[in-house]
């Protein structure tokens, strides 16, 4: 919309709440969580394993079961450090403990 900031990422047909970018890739119990793809592809190529996406800010039900299905137990949070990203780690990261997870944080530079 002309006048208004460009958005961040531009919105593609998927359904981000039934999908998990990079989930496949997962072996054991624990996987570092971020927002979007890029950072998979960034923290993969910096030597970082079992790297997950949500595709933004947010977690749903079926990607609670995603995570479920693969046996994954132990979440790193390593949202954007933005405000956003930051109110999202509060949010998931007690959601993902009422859920039953082990839950820890990490900040990414860069």
């Amino acid at each position: 919309v002309e006048g208004e900031h460009p958005a961040k990422y531009l919105n593609s047909s998927y359904a981000k709440s039934r999908y998990l970018a990079g989930i496949e890739h997962i072996q054991g119990e624990s996987a570092v969580m971020v927002e979007g793809i890029v950072d998979v592809y960034a923290l993969r190529a910096a030597g970082v394993s079992n790297v997950l996406a949500l595709g933004g800010a947010t977690i749903s039900s079926y990607q609670l079961d995603l995570l479920r299905a693969k046996y994954i137990k132990h979440i790193t949070l390593a949202l954007d450090n933005d405000t956003v990203g930051q109110e999202a780690t509060e949010r998931i990261g007690a959601l993902l403990l009422k859920e039953g997870f082990k839950v820890s944080t990490a900040a990414i530079q860069g």
